[in-house]
């Protein structure tokens, strides 16, 4: 919660070990693309580009690892309160 954002799953309960695998795998599976000698640059690329075609295309804004975990991306109200109070 260094941004003051949380992962949750769409019920509203936090994110287990289980959902958080799922989110990730899409951007792991990007970098062993890019493993690949000459043309892995090139599908990791492809992967981020569906990452972001899918995050600004859905209506809902949640990327492609959001959408296979079932999960949404949320700011926490009480982090933002307690950064401002810290600046001061």
């Amino acid at each position: 919660m260094l941004l003051g954002l949380s992962v949750v799953r769409l019920d509203g309960g936090p994110c287990t070990v289980k959902e958080s695998i799922l989110r990730n795998m899409t951007i792991a599976f990007g970098f062993l693309l890019w493993r690949i000698p000459l043309i892995g640059c090139l599908l990791f690329l492809c992967v981020l580009a569906i990452e972001f075609i899918v995050l600004f295309g859905s209506g809902s804004n949640r990327r492609l690892g959001d959408e296979i975990a079932k999960t949404n991306v949320i700011e926490v109200a009480g982090n933002r309160e307690q950064a401002a109070g810290s600046k001061e």
